[in-house]
């Protein structure tokens, strides 16, 4: 309230925008106006300007403020909007509070005392709003919130980069829900709307990467004075790991109950927020307290810094203890941290910028503890950094987990390479001197056939080697290089289905080309990927039907087919057909596969900047489609 406060006044009837001016210059609240007097100006001002609250009428012409109300938010219209209601419309208070309206007050009972009050209250719950969603940035689950309808109004940053969605649209997430879990969710959700009970639910949501992972999404209504639900808080909590190893179903369980106990504090805050401030403080010092959480505030202006208890038992002081400046927080960090702290801090104080680091603290008894500290810095209305407030988590644990997996990954890295160093070149001579003795005359059959089983395994190995070889590449290395050259895509495909064609002469292939067939590609890693989805086809299609591989030329692409008839592959098998170690349905008939092949195929189409998918129908058979751009992309 330091500074004149913005306000938006819309009502048709020039008495009662006067009421309103004379009333806040009676509570003696400095404020600047701008007055409309029709809904579409209103919505039209809310939608281009920034206001610190905004004064609807509820009945106003063109439309009336509900609609306003419910269309500045679906627009993300965060503006605090307080309804104006005539004698005898407080019956609609419940559809305003859940069209997005943070209050409403009745014309009859407009007074100076009442306007004045209820203005500075809804800034403060919107202050608060902001901190919350602030807090919530820090946490380590996704946080999302929605209105009493069940429409989503907030999500975290988290949610939005591990699901890569598109900033500004909440509503989004439910499309990165696995499509058999969606029904169950949905349901469950519109029971928990109907009769206000918690929701909880485990479902799939797929990840930036394209990966499924299990979570559990769980949401809380929060209710005002009166019992009426005005928002739900809710929180999705990866259960991935937990789900898949029986071993870590206890921290599950602690992780799940940790997240609950968070949110229902969070919750208690809210509900009595519109009592005191100070009591909504004391509740959200104890969800703070609750997750191990601790907060500062950092006057940018003077230097001062405050922090909570919880900084304390982070930073390994004594109970009680303060730091009062900033200075005192540097002398807590570790040596080797404080340059890069000094440097991030400094952007904060000269341009507003936001902090955010993970950074080193050594307590007095000599532990060493990781600290993860987010801050958000607050600018006056020419830019000037007035203030910062963040939190910190002890990440030490999760740290500990990126070492250990760093080293199992460098040991996993040095097997591969001894195992493909020691056992490819006894491969290679057992190979050699297996094909020298069956190029010799005399031989009789029998000895011809052992020749060809010796070369015919040792060929078998050395695909099983390559595979590993590849696999490791792909998971530790960050993926398979390819190495371009302009080539003829369709003298390639043709070359493999005449190879397998010679090598399999029972079965039928059939060869379709269309179009142009040049670009640049890798031929030999395009040839193990037309190999490993011809000899899928081989394995895995009926025996008296034929292979269909079908090469396009389109504009920027060529598109690649092979399809095959026979037992389809169940629906349930399909999202994680290209993991890695999924054996077919015939993977016990000798073929000498480990379950690899579709995964380094995909690895290896993904390294051309292509795409590869699969459908599976007893109609239509079993169809692989691979998409390569020309060029690199």
């Amino acid at each position: 309230m330091e500074q004149p406060l913005r306000l938006l006044v819309a009502d048709d009837d020039e008495v009662d925008r006067l009421a309103v001016r004379r009333a806040l210059l009676k509570a003696g609240m400095g404020a600047q106006l701008v007055e409309v007097s029709d809904g579409e100006a209103a919505l039209s001002a809310l939608l281009e300007q920034s206001f610190d609250c905004a004064l609807l009428d509820f009945q106003m012409p063109g439309q009336d403020g509900l609609a306003v109300v419910r269309k500045a938010r679906a627009a993300l219209v965060e503006t605090p909007i307080i309804m104006l209601t005539g004698q005898g419309d407080e019956h609609i208070a419940v559809e305003l509070m859940k069209a997005g309206a943070n209050d409403y007050l009745s014309k009859s009972a407009l007074t100076p005392e009442r306007l004045s009050h209820l203005l500075r209250q809804t800034l403060r719950l919107h202050e608060a709003e902001q901190q919350y969603r602030t807090l919530a940035e820090v946490l380590p689950h996704t946080v999302w919130t929605s209105r009493p309808d069940g429409r989503m109004d907030y999500l975290s940053r988290r949610g939005v980069e591990d699901m890569g969605l598109p900033a500004g649209d909440a509503t989004q997430w439910q499309r990165a829900v696995h499509p058999e879990d969606q029904p169950r969710l949905n349901e469950r959700w519109q029971h928990s709307l109907s009769t206000g009970e918690p929701y909880e639910t485990e479902v799939r949501i797929r990840r930036a990467d394209g990966r499924y992972r299990w979570h559990l999404v769980r949401a809380l209504p929060g209710r005002d004075a009166r019992g009426r639900i005005v928002r739900w808080f809710g929180t999705n909590a990866d259960i991935d790991d937990q789900k898949r190893a029986q071993e870590a179903a206890q921290q599950a369980l602690a992780t799940a109950e940790a997240s609950e106990a968070q949110l229902r504090d969070v919750l208690a805050e809210r509900e009595r927020m519109e009592a005191t401030l100070q009591e909504r403080d004391e509740r959200l010092r104890a969800a703070l307290w609750a997750s191990g959480t601790g907060t500062f505030r950092w006057d940018i202006r003077s230097g001062a810094l405050e922090w909570d208890e919880n900084l304390d038992q982070l930073f390994g002081l004594a109970p009680g203890r303060t730091v009062q400046r900033l200075e005192d927080m540097f002398a807590l960090v570790h040596p080797e941290d404080r340059e890069e702290m000094g440097r991030r801090t400094a952007a904060c104080e000269r341009e507003g910028a936001d902090f955010e680091m993970d950074l080193r603290v050594v307590r007095a008894n000599g532990e060493l503890h990781w600290l993860s500290c987010k801050g958000k810095t607050f600018v006056d209305v020419s830019g000037r950094p007035l203030y910062m407030t963040g939190a910190c988590v002890d990440i030490t644990a999760q740290k500990r987990q990126e070492a250990e997996a760093l080293q199992l990954a460098d040991f996993e890295r040095q097997i591969l390479g001894i195992v493909s160093h020691d056992l490819r070149n006894p491969l290679s001579v057992i190979r050699i001197s297996a094909s020298m003795l069956l190029a010799r005359e005399g031989l009789d059959e029998r000895q011809s056939k052992s020749l060809t089983r010796i070369i015919s395994a040792s060929d078998r190995a050395t695909r099983l080697i390559r595979d590993l070889l590849d696999f490791s590449q792909a998971r530790l290395g960050g993926g398979i290089s390819v190495k371009r050259k302009k080539m003829d895509l369709f003298e390639l495909t043709r070359g493999v289905v005449e190879e397998h064609a010679a090598s399999h002469p029972e079965r039928e292939l059939e060869l379709e080309q269309e179009g142009d067939g040049t670009g640049e590609w890798d031929g030999d890693r395009l040839a193990q990927v037309l190999g490993n989805l011809v000899g899928n086809a081989l394995q895995h299609g009926t025996p008296d039907t034929p292979i269909h591989v079908r090469c396009q030329g389109l504009d920027d692409e060529v598109l690649l087919e092979v399809r095959n008839a026979g037992t389809p592959i169940e629906p349930g098998q399909l999202p994680s057909l290209f993991e890695p170690f999924r054996r077919g349905r015939q993977a016990g008939n000798g073929a000498g596969s480990v379950g690899l092949g579709l995964y380094i195929t995909r690895q290896l189409v993904l390294a051309h900047g292509g795409h590869i998918g699969v459908s599976s129908t007893e109609e239509e058979g079993t169809r692989f489609s691979v998409r390569l751009p020309r060029r690199k992309p």
